[in-house]
């Protein structure tokens, strides 16, 4: 994270006047914030604060979705302006200097990042789906319980 944020290091003027730097910037701030984060919360004062909270549902998803989101922002992005430009390029006699094809093809990593970005959105949600599902119409605990010989009364401790 700090070498990413670091690159820019003497250039952070182009900050101001580029949109894609600043969706990178983002990203790995995203990024910076969920991986110092995590073993923060693993310390243990941290931890019986952060436990069971919203507050670690959060932080993976920081990660995930800031992290793969802003980034697959940026790609597009910069595809965007690419594909523009190389659809407004003429040849000094009018005619088109690439074809549509040539575009197409030109913007096929770009395409890649943005299917990989996606299906990981994609999977997120389904599982998330998945989760609620089994949630609400899954086994009760006491049924799961005696299936595995667990006693029922067992105390939970609560803080």
């Amino acid at each position: 994270m700090i070498n990413g944020i670091m690159t820019l290091s003497g250039a952070w003027e182009k900050l101001r006047s580029d949109p894609i730097l600043k969706f990178l910037i983002v990203s790995i701030s995203f990024y910076g914030m969920s991986t110092f984060e995590g073993p923060m919360m693993s310390i243990k004062t941290v931890n019986a604060l952060s436990h069971y909270t919203d507050w670690t549902i959060g932080h993976v998803h920081s990660g995930a979705l800031g992290w793969v989101g802003f980034i697959s922002i940026g790609a597009m992005w910069i595809s965007g302006v690419m594909q523009g430009l190389m659809w407004r390029a003429i040849n000094p006699d009018g005619s088109l200097t690439y074809s549509f094809i040539e575009s197409v093809q030109a913007m096929h990593p770009y395409y890649v990042v943005r299917l990989l970005g996606g299906t990981l959105y994609l999977v997120g949600m389904l599982l998330m789906a998945y989760n609620i599902f089994r949630t609400v119409f899954g086994e009760p605990l006491s049924a799961i319980a005696a299936e595995h010989g667990a006693p029922e009364d067992r105390k939970v401790a609560t803080v």
